[in-house]
């Protein structure tokens, strides 16, 4: 079991610890959705792909500070060390997300779920198709009543490509609205 398996388990098994006491306050349930900009760069470089950057949508349940989300994105084209050969990425997330409790209109996100990413490369009629899971740690800050702005930070684990850091900064709309009114 790699490190990646073993921290999105005691991930899981921390946020199912959480939710006995509600910490998020009790809320019903609500939609969300927004969009962020993401940014990824493989760690150790071995398909030795350049950080790439590109847009996200995103799309979710909340309940309790509990989350189910779904996210995707496409970074615009960046390049390889291999002469001539760039590349895109396609992502899709599925994850499981857990909001503390809001002090000072702030709150820590903790997040694990499943990635596939399809890598499309330019000049090459391949492409590379890999799924993995990824862990991710979150800072929220609230704007209003009914939106929120999220920088979270991601390591993504597949056994086809190395480990891939992430870092996303959204801005979420609807979900739970805040307790007291702006």
């Amino acid at each position: 079991m790699n490190f990646i398996k073993r921290t999105a388990f005691l991930s899981f098994v921390f946020m199912l610890t959480m939710s006995a006491g509600a910490q998020a306050g009790k809320q019903g349930i609500n939609f969300f959705y927004g969009v962020g900009v993401t940014g990824l760069s493989s760690s150790e470089k071995t398909p030795e792909f350049d950080a790439a950057g590109g847009g996200e949508v995103i799309v979710g349940f909340e309940e309790d500070g509990w989350a189910v989300e779904y996210s995707g994105f496409k970074t615009l084209e960046s390049g390889t060390n291999t002469t001539n050969l760039d590349y895109t990425a396609s992502i899709t997330q599925l994850s499981l997300a857990y909001r503390t409790i809001e002090k000072g209109k702030m709150y820590y996100k903790f997040k694990a779920g499943q990635m596939t990413a399809d890598f499309n490369f330019t000049g090459a009629t391949a492409t590379a198709e890999t799924d993995g899971t990824f862990v991710g740690l979150g800072l929220g800050m609230r704007t209003s009543r009914e939106a929120r702005i999220e920088l979270e930070y991601s390591l993504y684990s597949s056994d086809t490509i190395d480990t891939t850091h992430m870092f996303t900064l959204r801005y979420l709309f609807g979900g739970a609205p805040a307790e007291n009114a702006f």
